[in-house]
């Protein structure tokens, strides 16, 4: 193997590198987005799980004049 092969095969495998760190901060940056949307929906879950309490479906019923 000449030097110049040797660079070539060093800069290939930098490149390989650089790329695979590049899909790994991508990969971090789209499980941050997940967590934070995962996140968002229990909030929201939890918040219509509380409207369908009980005392919470009579007020709302009570507030329409439905009872």
């Amino acid at each position: 193997m000449t030097a110049t092969e040797l660079e070539q095969d060093i800069a290939a495998i930098d490149a390989r590198i650089n790329r695979h760190a590049e899909l790994v901060v991508d990969a971090c940056d789209l499980a941050d987005f997940h967590k934070a949307e995962v996140r968002s929906l229990y909030v929201e879950r939890a918040r219509l799980t509380a409207m369908r309490s009980p005392a919470t479906v009579r007020a709302m019923e009570q507030a329409r004049g439905l009872v």
